[in-house]
């Protein structure tokens, strides 16, 4: 088990920035995401774009891609899967219906999951060197803010989204339909899941349901 390897997975600095134990199959996803960034090194490639295996892809993603390729900067990682909130302003027409963005609260999970995304060479090593025994998931990009450059491909959701009627292998839950969103439920999100109090309210409002308070 590679949580219990002190190589692959820092329990003690996990339960001190995600307030939680992660499970193995979110240890096993980020470190394939870290295989994937080995392999961009060894063959020397600049930029790649990284694939989940639940990913479902709009026709029109070649396309989108090969305009990503022509602007992509070094230690960029361009989101493709989402990019729920952005700068209104920061918005550039990528082609047709899509415009490339800046992303904002991204530490909140504007640009959570990680089914589809581009990233440089730059990016992937910065990103390997720091979640590196793992201690956050792979999709917790906001702990690279500001050591990598994000940006997202807007209407978010259109080019790349998770197929739910896979069975999630990294929580124990049943998927709903992903759907795009907003700085109030993001930060709702984050004080049920990151704040302590928030955490500690989840936990007991759980207990009660399930009954007796235990």
């Amino acid at each position: 088990d590679v949580k219990d390897d002190p190589a692959f997975y820092d329990r003690a600095k996990a339960l001190r920035i995600e307030l939680r134990d992660l499970t193995p199959g979110e240890v096993g996803c980020a470190l394939s995401h870290q295989k994937a960034y080995a392999l961009m090194a060894e063959r020397g490639l600049p930029c790649a774009m990284i694939m989940e295996d639940d990913a479902l892809l709009s026709p029109d993603l070649p396309e989108a891609l090969r305009r990503i390729e022509e602007i992509i900067e070094p230690n960029d990682l361009v989101q493709i899967e989402r990019c729920d909130v952005y700068a209104r302003g920061s918005a550039r027409p990528l082609f047709g219906p899509y415009s490339i963005a800046e992303p904002r609260m991204v530490k909140y999970g504007s640009m959570c999951q990680s089914a589809g995304y581009a990233i440089t060479a730059e990016a992937a090593a910065t990103i390997a060197s720091i979640n590196r025994p793992v201690y956050v998931p792979a999709d917790s990009w906001g702990q690279y803010v500001g050591k990598v450059r994000f940006r997202g491909i807007i209407p978010t959701l259109t080019l790349v989204r998770q197929d739910v009627s896979f069975e999630c292998t990294t929580q124990d839950y049943q998927r709903s339909e992903f759907t795009p969103s907003t700085p109030f439920s993001l930060l709702v999100y984050a004080f049920k899941t990151r704040n302590p109090l928030g955490r500690f309210i989840m936990r007991t409002a759980k207990r009660i349901l399930r009954g007796g308070g235990r």
